[in-house]
């Protein structure tokens, strides 16, 4: 379509990933290239373990994706760029980067969280992970400012 392959966005839900969505569309847009918004399903171990759990999560990942998408469409309504969704299911730093790959992307987007040093120290950054794995480069979308 244009002068790159793709943006390859992450999407969660969060506030930070629908403010990463708008400054990946505005890139993407500028640059005339397509979007591609990826949402990754990485469920718990523990819950996954049994059945119960996996069912349950199974439920509400999808439910999960769904709104994600419902989020791209409504943000995405009135940009003129062409872009996709896409549901992948493993770690979210890795899926990002294979998405990245598969479009031929030219940058990835993640909003970050803002979480505190304890917060990241214990459950680590996916932001961190993308950043220090990625031969693509990675656009880091910082939370709005109180």
């Amino acid at each position: 379509m244009g002068s790159c392959g793709a943006i390859v966005v992450g999407v969660d839900g969060s506030g930070g990933s629908e403010r990463a969505l708008i400054v990946a569309a505005e890139l993407a847009a500028n640059l005339r290239c397509r979007l591609v918004a990826v949402h990754v399903v990485h469920p718990p171990a523990a819950a996954a373990a049994s059945p119960v759990g996996a069912g349950a999560l199974a439920v509400s990942a999808e439910e999960l994706a769904d709104h994600c998408h419902m989020c791209c469409e409504l943000a995405l309504a009135d940009v003129s760029v062409q872009w996709s969704f896409e549901v992948r299911h493993g770690a979210p730093s890795v899926e990002l980067l294979r998405a990245a790959a598969a479009s031929d992307a030219a940058c990835v987007v993640v909003g970050q969280h803002g979480h505190g040093r304890l917060a990241r120290l214990l459950l680590g950054s996916v932001t961190d992970r993308l950043v220090g794995q990625a031969a693509t480069p990675v656009l880091v979308v910082p939370p709005v400012s109180p």
